[in-house]
């Protein structure tokens, strides 16, 4: 409340809220609706109100525990939206409600919170159970998780909102909160009882259901309720026997009314004992299904689970499906028939177990043997556990949140052995297994695939592979390029013994199918082993685990009643050199294990299973291996980039194109801000590998966005890339028919990085200068589509926050100093670099990726050891390289450079100095140019006006590529696709410093305003393309005051003039053709021909904006 005026104000201040504008989000906040019954029914108390008074029974009067202490208290988080259940809880159960949008807005608490005091306290203690609950950065990651809290918010914008929140709020007295939250977590039993009492008023509700009612099974019931159940037992029984003693004595004996009395409680007791007995006997009898697991199909089209019934109908044994239909949506016309299919045959793909999509990393798919079940050869002998459902999921878990992170699926196909109808061959049975692949290639992300196979199962998983391999089609390739690792259980690669098969099969159809894993002599398994040997490419692009068994088999024998049963005798059905002859470099024992089972029992494991262990441990080996070889691939084109997974993966999240189709967290515009240098760019490049490689059909535009030249340069460069109609129409806006194509003509997805919007003024209008026209802004040019996403990099976090409408940017920090230690690793492709050298260049670099990727550079061109680096930044001046950290009076401001770049760039001008003057001089000039999209002509230019003493190389092409080559291995330039050549902007201020120590600034300039002068044609139909390829440079040269060739610059203002003059750009064509003639008045007088020349174009530009009196007196 503000003292000053006593009038209840927001508890936050408006520069610290979340969120912003949450009426666009929530329409049914709208103004003219009930917003306040909405509002009470959202925040208030009431039923706890009624007993506020008993509180103290359900809970303490201290803050609740923070959400990471409730996960340790193995608590479940289960969202509520009744604010009355908000902390409640029940054994091992915890309700929370989820923080409604509106209570981060400040605006919202000044329009609808602050006018109401009930209101205002319960939004207000609502607000302060969630400073309670959310108090480390594990519990934002939990509450995000649980969507307790808005997925974005960053951890250190909700420190500085609590930390707001805190200084205006008594923790003590807890002033302005409703009553309620004086108190932290109840629990619901007390709750319950209270109510039942009558403390909250009587009612039949009450004494029946309590605060909160809940159902539970019969054996829960009889678990909680055995104590009084016994007890009541007993007194029946004591007032049973105490009667009939009662009946011995004389008294009693001769009263019929008490015999009669006795004999009807009696038979009472009796009926009621065999009524309960059959009451649970009937339980026992019907169906009582447990779900064990849900999750989606591979086609996203329904959801399966599996299923326990303790007894099924007898009618649903028989291996068919049985159908319930269930009734269509309401108002959903376009709706198929749905229905509820109970199966038992698992046919084909199934999902057991399915992770949260931003956690789902691995695919696995199991397939069972010969005359095995999909579900049942890996369910426990005699028991309900399967652990590829069960334990396998939880084993497989991100090293960052230890999250399942694996999909587990199992296939089934008819292979029974005895009584088959099926005649299908090895051949057969791998095309269907592939066709069910294929869902897996039309999904939007290909994660990497595992295959876990038991007998016959593994030379299927061979044959469709072989057929992947040899296959031409984009799905088959994709799929096989995406399996990583296979797991064989006894899988017979050089056939199995089959003479207890034969019987059993006897002239089946199925009898060429168990002929052709024959171990003897086997044609097909011989091809077979042929071709598999590099149907997964070479050594290192993929892993296969092979076990074995190490115990006799019981085989199949007939019993009395003739029907087959595995009580045989004793035989190894496959052998272990039959079991791990795969591939010749995988024999040794890293890709071998014995499992102590029979072949049927080898994949069956217990809950606490030693064998699994074996079996669990090779998994989440190839697990972690087929992610980093994912990521060596998806990084192949960027070598300067290493996945830093808290922010790769908030990116992805928000854009969503990883994750199913209206997906309600993705976004279509994100951004990221930092320090220059810090990798952003790299960063939205190794997003666009990415794309690329999950989704070839994308397209994908790349803008340069430091200045408008450049924004324009490169939407002229998609205009011409794609061939939009008109672009060579001058009449027409060239922005406006980029965006429009990309809205409305490009019906495919697209995707834009705009990179380096730094300046927000260039794009948006000023809040505060309302008099300034918004249409000459950039950002009315941003294209905004639903099958659009646009990605913009920036140093500057407001002009991020301008191009998201308010939604907080994506923060790019310093790398970790593990993460500094591997991009050095990658860029010098060695592994085997020390730790201690690794950690002490990084700390001296602060971590920052572009000086570590230029350090790297400087190592590799000069052949030196990190250590004697590291003594060749600490040998520096440590006064010039603090004093090059500072601002620059002739450069611009420079506040934000680190000083240890400036220290190796400094210690890289003096080395490439010394090798190669050339390129020294190359850079000093580039420098001087806009800093991307620099034209490789200038440099040539340049070397051709060097004078003949000068030249040590007899072709002038062959030392420019030298020296740019020289450049670029120091990663001081890079080249684009049209041959021009990029600088970065630290290096670009670095090497202007550079030139003002060695008194060389002006020189530079001087040959930069030649070059530019020079090759800057007057502007009309036919030079408009190179005047704007130009354009960027022209102004670079004319913002430096440092050169005295006043001529040269005179004609490179009257080009520019006549260009903008041209494009009806009159503003800057006046201004520019006013600076020509001034120059040239001074430089010639007023009636020389250049001089008149300029004032005439001059004089037509004022005409064109219909100033008749300006162009007269120029005449």
């Amino acid at each position: 409340m503000d003292q000053a005026t006593g009038r209840m104000v927001p508890p936050f201040s408006k520069e610290d809220a979340l969120l912003r504008d949450v009426r666009r989000v929530a329409p049914f906040l709208d103004t003219g609706k009930d917003t306040t019954a909405y509002l009470r029914a959202d925040l208030e108390t009431p039923r706890l109100d009624k007993i506020y008074s008993f509180l103290w029974l359900a809970g303490l009067p201290r803050p609740a525990r923070p959400l990471h202490r409730q996960t340790l208290l193995m608590r479940t988080v289960y969202l509520t939206e009744n604010p009355d259940e908000h902390l409640v809880w029940h054994d091992a159960s915890l309700f929370i409600k989820p923080i409604p949008a509106y209570l981060l807005d400040y605006e919202f608490w000044e329009q609808e919170l602050c006018n109401d005091v009930a209101l205002y306290e319960s939004a207000y203690g609502l607000l302060v159970s969630y400073v309670w609950l959310v108090r480390h950065p594990s519990d934002l990651h939990v509450a995000s998780g649980a969507g307790l809290l808005p997925v974005d918010i960053d951890w250190n914008d909700w420190v500085v909102f609590v930390t707001d929140l805190n200084v205006r709020l008594d923790s003590t007295m807890l002033c302005n909160v409703d009553r309620r939250y004086r108190y932290g977590e109840l629990r619901l039993s007390r709750l319950n009882t209270l109510y039942r009492l009558g403390l909250a008023g009587f009612s039949l509700r009450n004494a029946v259901y309590g605060f909160m009612s809940g159902s539970v099974r019969y054996t829960t019931f009889f678990e909680r309720n055995f104590g009084w159940m016994l007890a009541v037992f007993v007194y029946v029984t004591v007032v049973l026997s105490a009667m009939q003693v009662a009946l011995a004595t004389d008294r009693f004996s001769n009263s019929a009314n008490f015999q009669q009395f006795s004999y009807g409680l009696a038979l009472l007791s009796i009926a009621f004992v065999l009524a309960a007995v059959s009451f649970l006997t009937k339980q026992g009898d019907i169906i009582g299904p447990a779900v064990e697991s849900l999750a989606v199909d591979i086609d996203g089209r329904c959801s399966t689970g599996t299923v326990t019934f303790q007894n099924i109908l007898k009618q649903h044994q028989n291996g068919r499906s049985w159908e319930i239909p269930l009734r269509r949506p309401l108002g959903s016309q376009a709706a198929r028939d749905r229905c509820l299919v109970l199966d038992d045959a698992f046919l084909g793909i199934t999902p057991l177990f399915d992770p949260q999509p931003e956690d789902h990393k691995v695919d696995i798919i199991a397939i069972s043997g010969l005359g095995g079940h999909a579900f049942g050869s890996f369910k426990e002998r005699d028991g309900d556990h399967m652990w590829l459902r069960d334990s396998l999921p939880y084993d497989l878990t991100r090293e960052d949140t230890l999250n399942p992170m694996a999909r587990v699926m199992v296939y089934g196909y008819e292979s029974s052995v005895a009584n088959s109808n099926s005649f299908q061959n090895l051949e057969d049975l791998a095309t269907s297994f592939h066709h069910s692949l294929l869902a897996l290639a039309h999904t939007p992300t290909t994660r990497p695939i595992i295959f876990i196979a038991h007998s016959l199962g593994g030379l299927i998983i061979k044959e469709t592979l072989i057929t992947m391999s040899k296959s031409k089609n984009e799905d088959d390739l994709k799929l096989a390029k995406a399996v990583y690792g296979i797991v064989f259980f006894g899988v017979p690669h050089d056939g199995m013994d089959i003479s207890s098969l034969i019987p059993m099969v006897e002239n089946g159809p199925n009898r060429f199918l168990v002929e052709s894993i024959n171990r003897i002599n086997s044609q097909i398994l011989s091809i077979q082993r042929r071709e598999f040997h590099t149907a997964l490419g070479g050594e290192g692009d993929s892993e296969i685990i092979c076990f074995y068994e190490t115990e006799e088999s019981r085989t199949g024998q007939k019993d009395k009643h003739g029907n087959w049963t595995m009580q045989g005798p004793r035989a190894c059905l496959v052998t272990k050199s039959s079991a791990t002859r795969c591939r010749s470099w995988e024999d040794g024992p890293e890709h071998t294990c014995a499992i102590a089972r029979t072949h049927s029992d080898m994949v069956k494991f217990s809950r606490q299973d030693h064998e699994y262990d074996k079996s669990r441990e090779r998994l989440r080996g190839l697990a972690r291996r087929a992610l980093m070889a994912q990521h060596r691939k998806r990084s192949a084109g960027a070598k300067y980039y290493v996945n830093r997974s808290a922010t790769w993966e908030k990116l992805k999240m928000q854009l969503g194109f990883d994750q199913r189709p209206g997906a309600a967290d993705a976004r279509q515009r994100v951004s990221l801000f930092g320090l220059g240098g810090v990798g952003k760019t790299q960063i939205a490049l190794a997003y666009v590998y990415w794309l690329r490689g999950e989704f070839p059909d994308l397209s994908v535009f790349w803008v340069h966005a430091s200045t408008e030249e450049r924004f324009r340069q490169s939407y002229a460069s998609i205009a011409e890339e794609c061939d939009i109609p008109g672009r060579k129409d001058t009449e027409l806006d060239l922005l406006m028919l980029v965006k429009a194509w990309l809205e409305k003509k490009l019906k495919t997805q697209w995707f834009m990085v705009i990179d380096n919007a730094d300046d927000a003024q260039l794009f948006f209008p000023l809040q505060q200068n309302t008099s300034h026209r918004p249409n000459e802004k950039l950002g009315r040019y941003i294209p905004e589509c639903a099958h659009g996403s646009i990605l913009v990099t920036t140093r500057n976090k407001k002009a991020g926050l301008r191009f998201l409408r308010g939604k907080p940017p994506i923060e790019v920090g310093n790398m970790t100093s593990d993460e500094s230690s591997q991009l050095m690793r990658n860029i010098l492709e060695n592994d085997d670099i020390r730790d201690d050298e690794l950690s002490g260049l990084a700390t001296r670099l602060e971590n920052l990726p572009l000086a570590l990727a230029q350090a790297a550079a400087f190592i590799q061109e000069n052949t030196i050891s990190i250590s004697q680096y590291i003594r060749l930044l600490d040998e520096s001046n440590i006064a010039l390289v603090d004093r090059l950290s500072e601002p620059f009076e002739t450069v611009g401001r420079d506040s934000d450079t680190p000083h240890t770049v400036t220290a190796t760039w400094i210690i890289s001008f003096k080395q490439i100095e010394k090798q190669d003057r050339f390129a020294s001089e190359v850079l000093s000039l580039i420098s001087l140019f806009d800093r991307q999209a620099i034209p490789r002509e200038f440099i040539t230019y340049y070397w051709q006006k060097k004078t003949v003493s000068e030249v040590d190389k007899p072709s002038q092409e062959a030392r420019v590529i030298k020296a740019l080559g020289t450049l670029k291995a120091f990663c001081f330039i890079s080249k684009v696709k049209d041959e021009s050549l990029d600088m970065h902007r630290l290096v670009q201020l670095v090497a202007h410093k550079w030139l003002t120590i060695k008194d060389k600034m002006a020189e530079f300039a001087q040959q930069a305003l030649q070059i530019v002068s020079s090759a800057f044609p007057y502007g009309d139909f036919e030079t408009r393309e190179v005047c704007l390829k130009y354009l960027p440079h022209a102004h670079a040269v004319l913002m430096n005051e440092s050169t005295s060739l006043r001529k040269e610059r005179a004609g490179l203002l009257h080009c520019m003039a006549g260009y903008f003059d041209y494009e009806g750009h009159w503003e800057e064509a006046e201004q520019y053709g006013i600076g020509a003639v001034k120059l040239k008045i001074e430089i010639h007088g007023e009636e020389h021909p250049s001089t008149l020349t300029s004032m005439a174009n001059l004089a037509l530009t004022y005409l064109q904006q219909g100033r008749w009196k300006d162009a007269e007196e120029l005449q």
